[in-house]
C-alpha cells in the first residue's frame, strides 16, 4: 500500500469516527434476540408507543399524548420464543432495515408524527429516525405516508409483543 493510499484510508476512518456514522455496519442476524432494541413512535395528538428489549423480554408501553403525573401508562411484557425472533429477523430484512439511513424528514412539516429506532445485534448497529417521513426497502425516503416496509417492521415488533403497535 502506498503512503498516499494509507493516508486516505486513515483519513476516511478518522472522518467516520468523528462524524459518528450511524448507518448499518454489518449484515442483519438470522436468529436470537438483538443486543439492543428500542423503537418509539408517536406525535401530535396521538399516544406514544415505546418498544424496548429488557433482558430476555420485550416491553411495550403506550403513553397518552396528554399524559400527566398520576395517569396510568398501559404496559405489556412478552418473552419471545426462538421462532418469534427468527420471524422478526426475516421481516426486518424484508423491510430493508439494513439499508435505512440515519434520518428521514418531511421538509416544512412541523406537526405530525415521528419515530426513532435503535437496533444492535453483534456487529450490526443502526440508529434511524424520522419526522413525517418513512423508509422503503431500499432506504429511500417517502414523505407523509407510511411505507409498506415501515408497516411491516412495525408489525414484526407487534408480533414479538403480541399486540398491534
Amino acid at each position: 500500500m502506498s503512503l498516499l493510499t494509507a493516508r486516505i484510508v486513515a483519513a476516511s476512518i478518522a472522518f467516520m469516527a468523528l462524524t459518528r456514522c450511524e448507518a448499518p455496519t454489518a449484515p442483519l442476524p438470522r436468529e436470537g434476540a438483538p443486543d439492543e432494541l428500542r423503537f418509539i413512535y408517536g406525535g401530535f395528538a396521538m399516544d406514544a408507543v415505546t418498544v424496548e428489549l429488557e433482558g430476555t423480554s420485550i416491553a411495550m408501553w403506550r403513553t397518552p399524548w396528554d399524559w400527566r403525573p398520576g395517569v396510568a401508562i398501559d404496559t405489556i411484557r412478552s418473552a419471545p420464543t426462538a421462532d418469534a425472533w427468527r420471524e422478526f429477523w426475516v421481516a426486518t430484512e424484508r423491510a430493508g432495515v439494513q439499508r435505512w439511513r440515519p434520518r428521514y424528514a418531511a421538509e416544512g412539516v412541523v406537526d405530525g408524527d415521528g419515530w426513532t429506532l435503535r437496533l444492535t445485534a453483534g456487529d450490526f448497529r443502526l440508529t434511524s429516525s424520522g419526522s413525517n417521513a418513512y423508509p422503503d426497502a431500499l432506504g429511500r425516503e417517502h414523505e407523509l405516508e407510511m411505507t409498506k416496509e415501515f408497516q411491516l417492521f412495525r408489525s414484526a415488533l407487534g408480533n414479538l409483543i403480541g399486540e398491534d403497535l
